[in-house]
């Protein structure tokens, strides 16, 4: 055991993985003894090695890699796949253009996490972020998203948003105070996005005036809410 790993020499007698906050470090770990020493910094690996027990999450991306038969490392789509969601999420950032989960693979996933994938996949692609085998230049350092980030995100069913791309609604409500000039990004039930929109103009309604365009379960026909005018600023995904 070198002088990094002495550190951990008092668990050695323990048979299951044991929390450690190192001070030193600033830095919390689960420290296994098995045949050798094992660190991780969540239990997923851990609880496995010791259940026999793993996730499995298959999907495709797009990047340079060297499969079966191939003499050098080659750009193509390959089926990829994950132990855990976070490296599926690490994958997702890195390929936001490739990654796909087929249907076939989509029974590993849960409802909500595939809509979590989605609506990220979708963003990502919304301010243009490129797949990492196309350069790692200004990536970080993303234009769009300043352009997008203080808007808040509404979602709509295709009919209003048809009424509203069609200039035949020409107002959002909610119950929340808003300033005049907020930004608000309207998406589809699918999470696509289909407009940029600023507001004009507030003044206050009753639910029961607006309840046709707007149906909400919460709200009581003598509800005051804010009825917020808007120009739109921008189609997407036309």
């Amino acid at each position: 055991m070198d002088k990094f790993d002495k550190r951990y020499e008092k668990f050695k007698d323990n048979n299951l993985p044991t929390p450690f906050y190192d001070e030193e470090r600033k830095v919390f770990e689960y420290v296994s003894f098995n045949e050798n020493l094992f660190v991780d910094s969540d239990l997923i690996y851990p609880l496995g090695d010791i259940s026999w027990s793993y996730l499995l999450y298959p999907y495709y991306i797009k990047d340079y890699a060297r499969l079966e038969n191939d003499n050098k490392a080659k750009l193509q789509l390959f089926h990829s796949h994950s132990h855990n969601f976070k490296d599926v999420l690490y994958d997702l950032y890195m390929h936001p253009e490739s990654f796909k989960i087929s249907d076939e693979d989509k029974e590993y996933y849960s409802r909500q996490e595939l809509d979590y994938l989605d609506k990220i996949q979708k963003f990502l692609n919304l301010i243009k972020l490129k797949d990492i085998y196309k350069g790692k230049k200004n990536r970080y350092n993303n234009n769009l998203y300043n352009k997008y980030k203080e808007a808040h995100f509404i979602r709509l069913d295709n009919d209003i948003i048809n009424l509203m791309i069609n200039n035949k609604l020409n107002y959002i409500v909610s119950s929340i105070n808003y300033d005049i000039g907020k930004t608000f990004l309207i998406l589809d039930k699918e999470n696509n996005y289909k407009l940029f929109i600023k507001t004009t103009n507030k003044e206050r309604c009753l639910y029961s005036d607006i309840k046709m365009y707007y149906p909400n379960d919460v709200y009581k026909d003598d509800t005051k809410l804010n009825k917020y005018s808007f120009e739109i600023v921008e189609y997407l995904n036309k």
